[in-house]
């Protein structure tokens, strides 16, 4: 994303000053970086933040046992 913003710095006053290049393309080229870099950006916020539940699921147990009951002896089989 900051690359992306560095290019449109560098781009618009040099397009503006000498008008060369082709129209519109280093403008385009540099909204398409920063949106670019937002995206992984908020991507990696979201991969950040299923990591950290990933360990902190992986210290618990699936299931929990509240109570042990005694299961009765049968007297013969059926």
């Amino acid at each position: 994303m900051l690359f992306g913003v560095g290019i449109l710095i560098h781009v618009l006053p040099r397009y503006f000053l000498s008008g060369s290049g082709v129209p519109g393309f280093p403008f385009l080229a540099s909204i398409i970086a920063i949106f670019s870099g937002t995206q992984l950006f908020a991507l990696g916020i979201i991969g950040e933040y299923l990591a950290r539940m990933h360990f902190r699921m992986m210290d618990r147990p699936s299931y929990a046992i509240r109570e042990v009951v005694a299961v009765p002896e049968s007297k013969g089989t059926a």
